[in-house]
């Protein structure tokens, strides 16, 4: 085998997988998206802000399966808006105030929210919350 065979024959497990591996839209990483709000609720008013929280996340999850991300990768950031999607809706519980919003608006509020940035402890002090 010669130099130049050697060399071209190598390919990344990246390249093999993203060229061999076909992609089937969000069933292989979301098998109960469906069922998202109903593993969220708590109370049954829980169920109407899920199921519109899952129609604004699904174009995103729909570009993240057509991505060429690793499978592992989308089933990571799958697992992580479900647990966010649980958050909200714990955060509705415990604040009724936002339940009179609109889904869109509560998630405005949230992102200025975490946006603020917080304040950098000193050494040897704790930090405090404000």
């Amino acid at each position: 085998m010669s130099w130049k065979s050697a060399v071209t024959a190598r390919t990344t497990k990246k390249n093999r997988a993203a060229t061999t591996m076909p992609r089937h839209g969000l069933e292989p990483y979301c098998r109960d998206l469906n069922g998202w709000p109903r593993s969220w609720m708590g109370l049954e008013k829980d169920l109407s802000p899920g199921e519109h929280l899952i129609a604004l996340l699904r174009p995103f999850l729909e570009h993240l399966a057509a991505s060429n991300l690793s499978a592992k990768a989308v089933r990571k950031h799958v697992g992580n808006l479900w647990a966010l999607g649980g958050e909200f809706i714990r955060d509705l519980q415990n604040d009724p105030s936002r339940r009179k919003r609109p889904v869109e608006q509560v998630l405005l509020i949230e992102d200025d929210r975490i946006r603020k940035p917080a304040p950098i402890p000193r050494r040897g002090r704790s930090a405090e919350i404000v």
